[in-house]
């Protein structure tokens, strides 16, 4: 089954600068997985690929593309500061944050993140661009089942070839066990067929059901902490 999950990783440093960098969010505008976002370019001589084209994250429109170049990092600053004054006159700021420099720009409701670190020779980094944020209220809305007494972390949708996946992160009170239940209990009844499953049940779980073309699969894990019944969901649904 393709994985999403890995996204999460890209969007940390780019949603905290994010936060920084711009104002609280206003109002929702319609299917994020629609708006066209403009394609910033790597830097000359690099090698560079999609992580996503067309995604979201808790309804932010967004994409994602790693690059790598040889070369040092000042260079690669430079590029995107001669980009960003041939580009309009728009919101610019540029900082350090651990071992990534990272430099924003936002210019008629788009913000561009690019964050970059120097690895020997290498210059490795990638370029996060979406909506501005104060565009849009954060959606945590998903039509997949949610246990009691637990709270949606993260929706992440994507569009691939026109099929979309959703990627969904849970924070629940309950135990590995009782959520894997549950699930087995909701999805049984929304006839969807469990394929293969793995896990002690007590410390985590892997499901993974199937009904037509669609799949989803379901991780549970236990965490740690004063409260032994705490776990962590995540679920990755290929409509």
């Amino acid at each position: 089954m393709p994985k999403l999950t890995s996204i999460s990783s890209f969007l940390l440093v780019s949603l905290l600068f994010i936060s920084i960098f711009t104002t609280p969010a206003l109002a929702y505008r319609g299917d994020p997985l629609l708006v066209e976002l403009p394609d910033v370019p790597a830097p000359p001589g690099s090698s560079w690929n999609w992580v996503s084209r067309q995604m979201s994250y808790n309804g932010l429109p967004m994409s994602i593309k790693m690059f790598e170049v040889l070369g040092q990092y000042r260079d690669v600053e430079q590029f995107y500061s001669n980009l960003w004054k041939t580009t309009g006159h728009g919101k610019t700021d540029a900082r350090d944050f651990g071992v990534y420099r990272i430099m924003g720009y936002e210019l008629r409701g788009i913000y561009v993140s690019v964050q970059f670190r120097q690895e020997d020779n290498w210059v490795r980094g990638k370029i996060v661009v979406s909506e501005s944020p104060n565009k849009r209220r954060p959606n945590f809305k998903t039509k997949l089942p949610k246990p009691p007494s637990s709270t949606v972390a993260s929706v992440v949708e994507s569009l691939d070839r026109g099929k979309r996946a959703e990627t969904v992160t849970i924070e629940s009170n309950k135990s590995v066990a009782f959520n894997k239940q549950y699930y087995e209990n909701q999805l049984r009844s929304r006839e969807w067929s469990l394929v293969y499953a793995s896990g002690d049940g007590k410390n985590g779980s892997v499901q993974h059901y199937q009904k037509g073309s669609e799949q989803l699969q379901i991780t549970i894990k236990k965490l740690t902490g004063i409260d032994n019944n705490r776990s962590e969901i995540l679920i990755h649904w290929i409509k």
